[in-house]
């Protein structure tokens, strides 16, 4: 499906819209099937041309993925509007409800088409990374993509990208690998890494994230060139820079000088840059870092091979030395690769349980759900998706015992399982009516 939303006139109508507080739902006129959450700055006036941040997260969540960015929204001056339909999984779907929600929001509000970035987390941002290989769009905001080798998004040198990882995330490497893809092909492009795992940028880094498209918009000349913006943002910077560790310090000075070239004086950040690049190894560093993704990649790897294999004990003890390795203080290095590989496993043993129960093979769903829960233990809605698994599968036992440690970790197993059709078969067992007892009452 053609996406045409973004090339049709803009209408800059206004709507009875409250602005300055988060609206969970606005269905779209021509599709009320479709909507989205939205934010409109305190300040909006339909009488002039606002820049936007449409987002697409991997789990159709857009209260939480606009609660992240509302402060930036408000201090920037953009409009936030986060479909609710889109997620992870077929494509023509979330081409649907992107076409939707673009379609809707140019019709109700004044957006500058000059100035339209697009975001997204996880699956959600790979879809937006492919958006933006289509449409004339000004910006991408990327958090935590997955990006293969040789399957790079062809992202034109018009769109910035500013990119986010957590240290923990196990598409860090995804998303260093973007970065220099990016870099290769002369898109302006940034990429900052935060203090977590696999999630949405931090609200604060939101904030650096619109800032630091609003400085390609001057750049660009699509919006008007502040020197009291640009000389905060640039001390900022080079003040974060300085705390970094001398291969991170060199790679951001680098980025420094790029962003900021053609707006600022910046042969000093040059020079220092330089003097800096005779001092560090960055081959060396990239070397090692690209040994520990080959590393984790390989763990992964043999933890779903030992699980499809029904190897139980192998992956237990697998997974308690990565538990170990996790929570170890001496070797930063290590731990990060141990934490992602943990997450890692996680997502990746859900998708590989729904891709099987697609195919209809039960106790392939059963074997990944399993080792979704061993590296997950304290996940509620892992066990309770295990249960589903074993139902499916006709082992009784196993789905009420995946349902009690569901219930002991504070999932509410009354209320979710006493209507799920997977437990169809359970309905008359003693144990499964103590564990739903009052659940099916209105």
């Amino acid at each position: 499906m053609l996406l045409l939303a973004l090339l049709a006139p803009l209408h800059g109508d206004d709507a009875p819209l409250p602005r300055g507080e988060l609206i969970p739902q606005v269905p779209c006129t021509a599709d009320d099937g479709q909507h989205y959450a939205l934010y409109l700055p305190q300040g909006y006036d339909p009488s002039r041309a606002w820049p936007i941040v449409y987002g697409f997260d991997a789990s159709a969540r857009g209260v939480f993925v606009v609660e992240r960015f509302k402060v930036a929204a408000e201090n920037r001056g953009y409009i936030v509007a986060v479909s609710n339909n889109s997620r992870n999984g077929p494509h023509e779907p979330n081409v649907v409800a992107a076409n939707a929600m673009f379609r809707d929001t140019q019709s109700r509000l004044n957006i500058d088409r000059r100035r339209i970035v697009l975001t997204g987390c996880s699956g959600g941002a790979k879809f937006a990374l492919s958006l933006g290989t289509q449409l004339d769009v000004a910006g991408l905001i990327a958090c935590g993509s997955p990006c293969e080798p040789g399957n790079e998004p062809l992202v034109r040198p018009s769109v910035a990208v500013f990119g986010t990882a957590g240290i923990d995330d196990f598409n860090y490497p995804s998303m260093r690998h973007l970065h220099e893809h990016l870099s290769t092909r002369a898109v302006p492009n940034h990429l900052a890494i935060f203090d977590g795992g696999h999630t949405w940028l931090p609200a604060g880094l939101a904030d650096d994230a619109l800032l630091w498209m609003d400085i390609r918009a001057m750049s660009r000349g699509s919006l008007a060139r502040d020197e009291a913006v640009l000389n905060d943002s640039l001390q900022r910077r080079l003040s974060a820079a300085a705390t970094l560790p001398p291969p991170e310090r060199l790679l951001e000075l680098r980025s420094i000088a790029a962003d900021f070239d053609g707006l600022l004086d910046t042969e000093a950040v040059v020079r220092d840059a330089e003097t800096l690049s005779a001092k560090v190894d960055l081959k060396a560093w990239r070397k090692r870092e690209l040994a520990d993704a080959d590393r984790q990649g390989e763990e992964m790897t043999l933890l779903f091979a030992n699980a499809a294999a029904g190897d139980e004990d192998e992956v237990e003890l697998h997974v308690a030395d990565l538990e170990k390795r996790s929570k170890q203080t001496k070797n930063p290095a290590q731990r990060h690769i141990a934490r992602r590989i943990i997450s890692g496993t996680a997502v990746g043993a859900m998708e590989q349980a729904r891709m099987a129960e697609t195919r209809g093979d039960h106790a392939a769903a059963v074997r990944m759900t399993w080792l979704r829960t061993r590296v997950a233990d304290t996940d509620p809605r892992a066990h309770f998706d295990l249960a589903r698994a074993h139902a499916r599968a006709g082992d009784r036992k196993a789905a009420l015992a995946a349902l009690e440690r569901a219930a002991a970790l504070g999932f509410d197993v009354a209320r979710r399982a006493a209507v799920h059709r997977d437990f169809e078969a359970l309905r008359t067992d003693p144990g499964f009516q103590r564990l739903t007892a009052g659940g099916a009452s209105p």
